[in-house]
């Protein structure tokens, strides 16, 4: 129990903060219909994990110490994580009816990007005073034994987008969507991929035969519609999973420490 209650603890803070926006100009007293809407949001994330462990010593049955002390010497961690993500869209729509025809049109472009840092301390030499309750890197005292850590990355996503939808009567309805992806993850050779989709409905509880029936109690509304389209997905791709990295480590000649660098890992546009 008492290591459990003494050896330490782990504290996690997070702090998130979001804002979003968007704006619509109507330009329908100029064209009928006609309108563009812009938008942003934005995201950051921040967290603050704290790991401190105490050493602990146990004693025998006899209430006799047994020399096994858990967690000696006492250490401090502290971790800090930070995401900080903005999507961005400009999007211009267009809707009418002529007669019996609609028509929609909508045509833009979203952007996303996020980047991530990581910043990690350590000390692993015990208390500057034991048994303080003070809990801060520079009350532990420092080694050879030391961590000093840190990473970042970040990615980024871009997508043209344009949709068109027709409907005759609001009984027969076609539309078209198609888009262009372009992702930071992917090779320069792989980055830029169109996708589509097209679909066709009946509404044929628009008919005049279906209303004739008399039904409508029972079903006011029916459509039967056939989608056909090609998507894709990144998936659990990592951020620079398609290039090749450099790592560093050291490597000893005789008793002299040297610093080396290798490729970790061989990549490829047709993997």
């Amino acid at each position: 129990i008492g290591w459990f209650e003494d050896g330490g603890e782990t504290k996690n803070r997070w702090t998130t903060f979001r804002a979003n926006g968007k704006v619509t100009f109507d330009f329908s007293q100029w064209v009928k219909g006609l309108s563009l809407v812009g938008s942003a949001a934005y995201k950051r994330v921040q967290r603050e994990e704290t790991t401190e462990q105490l050493p602990v010593q146990f004693y025998d049955w006899a209430d006799q110490l047994s020399g096994s002390v858990k967690n000696s010497p006492a250490s401090l961690t502290e971790r800090n994580r930070t995401w900080e993500s903005y999507t961005l869209g400009a999007f211009i729509y267009y809707n009418n009816k002529f007669g019996k025809h609609g028509v929609d049109l909508m045509v833009g472009l979203t952007g996303e990007n996020e980047d991530y840092k990581n910043l990690e301390l350590a000390r692993r030499r015990g208390e500057m005073y034991p048994g303080s309750g003070l809990s801060d890197l520079n009350v532990f005292v420092g080694g050879d034994n030391n961590t000093a850590n840190g990473g970042k990355s970040s990615w980024s996503f871009l997508s043209w987008v344009g949709d068109v939808r027709y409907n005759f009567a609001d009984r027969y309805l076609i539309s078209l969507l198609g888009r262009r992806d372009g992702s930071s993850r992917l090779t320069p050779a792989n980055r830029w991929k169109n996708f589509y989709s097209a679909s066709a409905g009946w509404v044929f509880t628009n008919e005049e035969f279906f209303k004739s029936l008399g039904i409508d109690q029972i079903m006011n509304f029916g459509k039967i519609r056939y989608d056909y389209g090609k998507t894709g997905a990144l998936g659990n791709l990592g951020d620079y999973e398609a290039y090749s990295t450099i790592s560093t480590g050291s490597v000893y000649l005789g008793s002299t420490p040297v610093t080396s660098m290798w490729i970790n890992g061989m990549r490829s546009d047709d993997r």
